[in-house]
């Protein structure tokens, strides 16, 4: 027989998690760890908090999946030299979702990017390194009774 624990339906209330002092590297920086269980990902924002700098640069958000190992490419590398402080990345309804800049920081409606992430770590790969800080938001529901997403170290 079934174990019962398996059919009931868990709260599913969205939360919300931030890592504010995400960096600009040469290369990946982890932002959100996905553990316990897996989450559907409604919302995804980045704000850039303080300027990027001037070295040639693009930003691409990417998924390592823990098991199978593997990464997936959630979104397109966009360049991002020079944001201001304020300027805001959302995404574009396409698959992958094109990483997009906002300079002035708002945007009306973005689009619904739903990602279905099992264990593993959500992270930022940058091609150069550069000076600047972005903050990054997700609002998500876990799928089970032990799923948790944090902030990466």
């Amino acid at each position: 027989m079934a174990n019962p624990k398996d059919q009931l339906w868990y709260d599913s209330s969205e939360i919300h998690v931030a890592k504010t002092d995400g960096a600009v590297l040469n290369g990946d920086d982890p932002i959100f760890t996905v553990s316990g269980g897996p989450v559907l990902v409604t919302h995804f924002f980045g704000l850039v908090t303080t300027l990027i700098g001037a070295n040639v640069a693009t930003c691409q958000i990417q998924f390592d999946v823990t098991e199978p190992a593997g990464t997936v490419n959630l979104s397109t590398a966009v360049a991002i030299t020079d944001d201001a402080a304020g300027t805001s990345y959302h995404f574009t309804a396409a698959t992958p979702g094109v990483l997009t800049p906002t300079t002035a920081g708002c945007f009306d409606q973005a689009p619904t990017n739903m990602w279905f992430l099992p264990a593993g770590t959500m992270q930022a790969a940058c091609s150069a390194a550069n000076d600047g800080v972005i903050a990054w938001y997700m609002v998500y529901i876990p799928l089970s009774a032990d799923s948790l997403v944090t902030a990466a170290a």
